[in-house]
């Protein structure tokens, strides 16, 4: 596709904290360039601010806001697009890029980009993402997230199905700093990638890491338990990351169980942590689809969700 120009504007923040965050992290963060979806509602402000808090401080960050429409147009500036007697949309965005500017403003960052489209957001937004090279796209969860409202329905599902690129989804009213990072494990081939991104936040956030493999209640005897503990330590093997669970403090473990409860239950009961998943599951579902437990994660856990796409490069790990 040819490059396309998004006349990004550029707005200087002010660098006050606003969540209890480290000053420095062990290493530098494994995202370097995030894209943040605003649509000014308190999830996705507060999610901005917890991401760039606790997952990816220092990035170069664009913040981006999409006006919900029909159609599709590749600047927010077409005037031909407005409806009989709606403020033409070339007014709107100065309007919406000053807002983004000034909630960038409030953040702990030296320098932001904004950018402002109209049309589908999950469109614009993956679009967006592969145009500033994003390692990380970020967005809000609203409680009422699958209530039927104006433009676009379950714009966080719709994203995570057609982009590759990392999506991590920040639950509203969620804001405690990460006690751990939960690797979910499957049978599918976008295991390796999980933990692999896992293990480079692990160590980056100087957290320790929980990979975790569950067997659903009906998938065999009790013989298979010990099987799922080898697989999960042969996937970490893989990885290139079989030594990181113990050095920084954290287990290989399994689990017999509904694989999205469990899997909350392990970031719960270790304080709270960031839920690290493959979006096309242990069926490897096509690109385009997500898993069931990937879906579910997204629609409803009370914590941060970090959303692998298999085919998608896991963040590097820094050297040290």
């Amino acid at each position: 596709m040819p490059a396309r120009s998004h006349r990004l504007a550029r707005v200087r923040g002010v660098r006050e904290p606003t969540l209890d965050a480290p000053a420095a992290y062990p290493h530098s963060p494994p995202f370097p360039r995030v894209l943040v979806g605003i649509d000014f509602s308190p999830a996705s402000l507060a999610g901005c601010r917890w991401a760039l808090a606790f997952i990816a401080p220092g990035a170069d960050v664009l913040f981006s806001h999409v006006v919900p429409f029909e159609r599709e147009a590749g600047d927010a500036t077409d005037a031909s697009l407005a409806p009989s007697g709606v403020t033409p949309l070339r007014e709107i965005a100065p309007v919406m890029s000053g807002g983004l500017g000034g909630f960038a403003a409030t953040l702990d960052i030296r320098e932001a980009r904004t950018a402002v489209r109209v049309g589908r957001p999950s469109h614009f937004l993956d679009l967006l993402a592969a145009d500033f090279d994003a390692s990380l796209i970020v967005v809000g969860r609203r409680q009422d997230a699958m209530r039927r409202r104006v433009g676009e329905a379950n714009v966080v599902e719709r994203l995570a199905r057609r982009t590759t690129r990392p999506v991590l989804v920040v639950p509203e009213g969620h804001s405690t700093a990460p006690r751990c990072i939960v690797a979910a494990l499957d049978e599918g081939p976008s295991a390796v990638d999980v933990l692999a991104a896992a293990a480079a936040l692990a160590t980056a956030c100087g957290l320790p890491l929980i990979a975790l493999h569950v067997l659903p209640p009906a998938s065999g005897t009790y013989d298979r338990v010990p099987s799922a503990r080898d697989r999960a330590r042969g996937l970490a093997i893989r990885s290139g990351a079989s030594d990181l669970p113990a050095a920084a403090g954290g287990q290989v473990t399994t689990a017999i169980g509904d694989p999205t409860r469990e899997i909350i239950a392990a970031g719960v009961g270790h304080g709270g942590g960031l839920l690290v998943v493959g979006k096309r599951g242990a069926d490897a579902s096509p690109v385009g689809s997500l898993g069931s437990v990937a879906r579910e994660l997204l629609a409803t856990s009370p914590l941060p969700v970090l959303a692998i796409d298999g085919a998608a490069v896991a963040p590097t790990p820094v050297a040290e």
